[in-house]
């Protein structure tokens, strides 16, 4: 969705509510919170080739759930995402379900142990 329409959005809830929207500026100094995350770097964020996963999906599919991805990387519809992501179904995938449904499991180096024994 275009940020355009996020912003319409806003405005005409805003209207119909009779919220008034003041923006400030504030120093980057102050500001440090709100703008943690855009400064991470996700060092996990990778994925396999669309060949490899097709290749894989008509081998042991048709996959359910992606259950290590984002918006961006996602294989399949449903998705769990490490963050809040449009679309993800859940946030931290070990939170869910594995037991029905042939999950695409692709997960970070460092869960792989955890996810075998999920």
């Amino acid at each position: 969705m275009h940020l355009q329409c996020f912003a319409y959005d806003i405005f005409k809830f805003c209207s119909k509510e009779r919220v008034i929207v003041q923006p400030i500026w504030v120093p980057r100094s102050e500001n440090c919170r709100a703008d943690f995350l855009s400064k991470m770097i996700d060092i996990d964020d990778w994925q396999t080739s669309p060949e490899f996963f097709e290749f894989m999906d008509n081998l042991w599919g048709p996959y359910t759930v992606d259950r290590f991805a984002n918006f961006a990387n996602t294989k399949l519809k449903r998705f769990n995402s490490k963050f809040w992501n449009p679309g993800s179904e859940a946030i931290h995938s070990f939170t869910q379900n594995w037991k029905n449904g042939n999950d695409w499991i692709v997960p970070p180096i460092d869960l792989v142990s955890t996810s075998i024994n999920h």
